[in-house]
């Protein structure tokens, strides 16, 4: 059984508590300590998996139970929004800090003091993004070397995983494999292949293709730090208001439900 599983209060692989929120594990990490884990970890290509969970993975769990299991069986899971950090402090858990997917992963592309950048390949996207995002990655000449970008298009999780796709991406032996695919679909694929992959870490992190591309910007410093990130995304991409708007409808369902 993975180390995640809910019922544990410790995670061997990090060595360090975890709590449960929504009956999904939370490890206690912070921004720095998840870096340095990435950083220790891309090396061994044992295919680590990585979720960073938000509001909208919580209600897809309490709803989808293989969502909710390819969730228990990741090796690392951190808060990536506000609202859950809230939550779990309300709770009592010392978890100290969010560690959202794109703020880790651009802390990572940033940083120009590593003599050995870190390889990532990324897996998905819409139609060019993940092509966009390699050549920008390369022309930063920061802390990641992109060795590979690839769309496979739109189909079911098992027409995306042939042997020729494992085999593309095996073959740049990535640090990181970032996969682009929508969170069920992203997680599904995670699921069926972690065991072929080689790679360091595979985590979903959606929007974060984007970032990376530079086809959709960061909400400012000020808007991430008030929690308002939220509004910047709605603003840039007004399809999410009703997304935004359903989770946080079930969210509340949940905490009148229930124990959280």
């Amino acid at each position: 059984m993975n180390p995640t599983n809910s019922t544990n209060l410790f995670n061997p692989l990090t060595q360090k508590p975890r709590y449960p929120l929504f009956d999904l594990p939370v490890d206690d990490l912070t921004m720095e300590e998840t870096k340095q884990l990435i950083r220790n970890r891309a090396g061994e290509k044992r295919s680590l998996v990585m979720s960073t969970i938000n509001v909208n993975w919580v209600v897809e769990a309490s709803r989808n139970p293989s969502f909710r299991q390819a969730i228990l069986n990741s090796d690392i899971v951190v808060l990536d929004g506000k609202p859950l950090l809230w939550l779990s402090k309300r709770k009592g858990h010392p978890i100290k800090e969010v560690v959202a997917g794109s703020s880790l992963i651009q802390e990572l592309l940033v940083d120009k003091n590593t003599k050995n950048p870190l390889t990532i390949f990324l897996f998905g996207g819409e139609g060019d993004i993940a092509q966009q995002a390699m050549d920008r990655i390369n022309s930063i000449h920061g802390g990641f070397r992109a060795v590979g970008a690839l769309n496979p298009g739109y189909g079911s999780v098992e027409k995306m995983c042939s042997d020729e796709i494992i085999d593309a991406i095996n073959q740049t032996e990535p640090d990181i494999l970032l996969v682009a695919l929508g969170a069920k679909k992203g997680t599904q694929w995670i699921e069926h292949n972690r065991q072929r992959l080689n790679a360091g870490v595979v985590s979903h992190l959606g929007a974060t293709i984007n970032f990376m591309a530079g086809t959709v910007q960061r909400a400012p410093f000020l808007m991430r730090k008030l929690s308002m990130e939220w509004v910047w995304r709605i603003f840039q991409e007004p399809k999410l208001f009703s997304r935004y708007a359903g989770d946080g409808l079930i969210l509340l369902r949940l905490l009148i439900g229930r124990s959280y």
